[in-house]
Formats: structure tokens, sequence, C-alpha cells
């Protein structure tokens, strides 16, 4: 009975990301070969969220704004360095970005016949927080604080002569007045627009991660749910799913023990000994002699270590899947 549930999780890793799409055989799963309930743990590493989410951010956009009466248009360059964090969450699952960096921006203003050239450098640290809800992540908004530094970089007239110089004198002054409630300005116009380019991008993001993640969470559907509750928790190397009746530290007791590393892992633990009365090669052969063939096809080096795709092995009464990149 836990062999044909071996095949069906097995069919489904196959057709994730990390492994070739091979034509698979299916079996029907009715009532009469429904499994009964045992613990089950998802391990999920830190890099799969890192590789999604954790690289630089940046981007170039045109500006155009008004700042006390100067309609002003350039171009602002903005890059930032990224570090995501997993949060320590015994219930619930969270992580957290910092992203650190600059917005450079070069703009040339006009106000009446009066030109100015200014450049503006907005030093930013900006938080985006991401929380697990059982099936994606989702986010919250953008928080950002930041200093802005605005330079008057030339002043200019349309006006020829007397009366451009006139213009030229006139604007230099009031330019230097009003500059720092245009600082002030400034600084609260590049927030809104750097929450709005960050809440965008790491949506996309985080778009592209829960795809990667579904394929994973999938698994999860092929095991009965009465009597099972799902627990999640998130810590420092990565994050955990847990269906079983027991507590989710008595269900990862064990896997707690064992480090994570860059694969997802899949703990199954039967309730009777079939993992260790047979080899796992053979349980494999003789569960789904078809499927296993497709894919072996495709995979020669299966089962040889310099070139896992995929590792299977009994671990302190547990059956352990691990999905290599």
């Amino acid at each position: 009975m836990f062999s044909i549930l071996l095949f069906v999780v097995l069919q489904s890793l196959a057709q994730s990301d990390d492994l070739p799409n091979i034509a698979i055989f299916t079996p029907t799963l009715g009532t009469k070969n429904t499994p009964e309930g045992f613990p089950v743990l998802l391990r999920i590493p830190q890099t799969l969220i890192a590789k999604s989410v954790d690289r630089e951010f940046q981007h170039t956009a045109p500006v155009q704004q008004e700042v006390l009466g100067t309609k002003s248009t350039g171009t602002a360059h903005c890059q930032g360095t990224v570090v995501c964090s997993i949060e320590e969450k015994a219930d619930g699952a969270a992580f957290s970005c910092r992203i650190s960096g600059t917005v450079q921006s070069e703009t040339c203003g006009t106000n009446g016949p009066a030109t100015i050239q200014s450049h503006a450098c907005t030093s930013y640290v900006a938080h985006k927080r991401f929380f697990f809800d059982g099936h994606k992540f989702n986010s919250v908004p953008t928080s950002v604080l930041s200093r802005t530094q605005l330079t008057i970089t030339g002043v200019g007239s349309t006006l020829p002569r007397l009366r451009g110089r006139i213009v030229r004198h006139v604007a230099t002054q009031r330019a230097q007045q009003s500059l720092a409630q245009a600082e002030a300005i400034t600084q609260a116009i590049t927030d809104r627009e750097l929450c709005q380019r960050i809440d965008a991008e790491f949506d996309s993001r985080i778009f592209e991660m829960n795809q990667k993640l579904a394929t994973r969470l999938s698994v999860l559907k092929y095991f009965p749910a009465t009597g099972n509750r799902i627990h999640i928790r998130s810590f420092t190397d990565g994050l955990e799913i847990g269906l079983g009746t027991e507590t989710l530290s008595r269900l990862s007791h064990v896997a707690s023990r064992t480090p994570i590393g860059d694969s997802v892992e899949l703990w199954l633990q039967p309730k009777n000994d079939l993992i260790a009365a047979r080899p796992i090669t053979e349980l494999l052969f003789s569960t789904a002699p078809a499927w296993l063939s497709a894919y072996l096809s495709h995979n020669p080096t299966l089962f040889e270590p310099h070139a896992k795709k995929m590792t299977i092995q009994p671990h302190d009464g547990w059956l352990v899947l691990q999905l290599h990149e």
C-alpha cells in the first residue's frame, strides 16, 4: 500500500522543474488504495528562496515631476543590494528582505523663463516582508527610510542679454532659498516611487518562487488528510511543512538533527517495515516499472553517486527523498 503512495509521490516529484518531463504511467487510486495516514515532513531550504528573491535590485526610469512650480524631466538610476533572512517562527513561516542603495537623478526644470539643472542623490534602506499562508508566500507593502541631497548644478534663462541675466540672478537666489523645501518634496516623491518599484519587482520575484514552491507542495495532496493536521514553521535554514497528528516539533525531531542542504527534502514515516525489508531500488522497480524505465532512459545515471538528480534513502525510521538541482 505504501509502495503505491510512493509511486504517486515520485510521479509528482518527477513533474517538478528539477526533473525532465516524460511520459508517466498513471495508476488509478481509489478509496480501496488510499493508505492510512502517517507522518510526512516537507523541508524547503533557504537557498530555494534566496535564488528567487535575494539578488540585486536596479532599474532606470524617466523622471517627470513638478516641485514648487518647476516642471522637471530627466532620468533616475536606482540600485540596491538585497539581503533576505528567514524568521524563526514556531507556528507559521515568514521572511524579510532588506534592500539598501541609492537613487541618482539628473533633471532639467523650467519655471517661466528660468531653467534649472539639478542632481539628486537619495540613500535608502527599504524593508519587504513575506509570510506563508500554507499554500504560497504573500507580501506586505514596502517600508522605506531615506535621505535626499539636492544640488543645483546650473541656472539658465530662455531670455537674451540683460533680461536673461536678471532672470538667472533671481532664479539662483530663489532656488537656494527654497532648496531645503525642494529637497523634502523630492525625497517624498522618491520614497513613494521607490516603494512602488520595489513592490512590483518583488511581487514578480515572489510569483516565480511560488511557482517553484507549488511543485514541491503538490506532493502533500497525495497524503490522506483524515486525522492529520498541517503544521508549518520557519527557521534560519528554511521552512518545514508537516502532516501528522503530532506537533511539528515531534514530527521534525529526527530531521532537525540532520542539517538541511540545498535540496528539497520529503521525509516519510510509514507504519510498516516495508522500507527496511526491501532495497529502495527494488521497491521502485516493482512499484512502477513503466515509469522507472521511461525515467531511467532519460537519466541512466540516476543511481550513480556523481550524477544524481534524486537521492532516496532510509534514515532512522524515515524514508528521505532529496531533489537536487
